[in-house]
C-alpha cells in the first residue's frame, strides 16, 4: 500500500484506475468480512446443535467465542426449534410435535436464502401444484 500511494501516487481520486482499484478492493474486503461473520454464525449454530442433539462435548470457551451460548433473538430461537425437530431420525418413534412444520419451514428457508421473493413464490407454488396433482405412475412389471 505504501508503494502504491507514495511512490506511484495511486489514490482513489487520482484517475479511473485508482477509483476502480480501491473500490474493488474495498468491496472484496467487505465481502470477505461478511462471509467470515456468516460462517461464524453457522459454526455457532452447528456447535450448539451437535451439543444439544448428539450430546457431543464442545468446550465452553469455544461456544462462548462463537456466540453459541446466547439464546436471545427470535430468529435464533426459531431456528433452534426447527432444527431440534427436523434433524431427528426419520422414524415414527422420533417424531416430535411440529416436526412436519419444521421440515417445511427449513425447506422454504433454504430456498429463500438463494432466491428472490417473486421467484421463490413461483417455484414453491409450482412444486405444490405438481405434488398435489401428480399422477401415480403405473407399477412396472418385474422380470422374473
Amino acid at each position: 500500500w505504501h508503494e502504491l500511494i507514495y511512490e506511484h501516487q495511486l489514490t482513489i481520486s487520482r484517475n479511473l484506475f485508482g477509483t476502480t482499484y480501491y473500490t474493488l478492493v474495498g468491496f472484496h474486503a467487505l465481502h470477505v468480512t461478511l462471509g467470515v461473520v456468516a460462517m461464524l454464525i453457522v459454526l455457532g449454530l452447528a456447535l450448539r446443535c451437535v451439543r444439544h442433539l448428539l450430546g457431543t462435548p464442545v468446550p465452553t470457551d469455544l461456544l462462548a467465542k462463537t456466540g453459541a451460548l446466547q439464546t436471545n433473538g427470535l430468529v435464533q430461537k426459531t431456528l433452534e426449534y426447527a432444527y431440534t425437530r427436523a434433524l431427528r431420525p426419520q422414524h415414527a418413534s422420533c417424531v416430535l410435535p411440529g416436526s412436519d412444520l419444521a421440515l417445511s419451514a427449513l425447506y422454504v428457508r433454504s430456498h429463500w436464502l438463494r432466491m428472490p421473493a417473486p421467484l421463490l413464490a413461483y417455484h414453491l407454488g409450482r412444486k405444490l401444484l405438481l405434488r398435489t396433482f401428480a399422477r401415480a405412475e403405473p407399477a412396472k412389471p418385474t422380470q422374473a
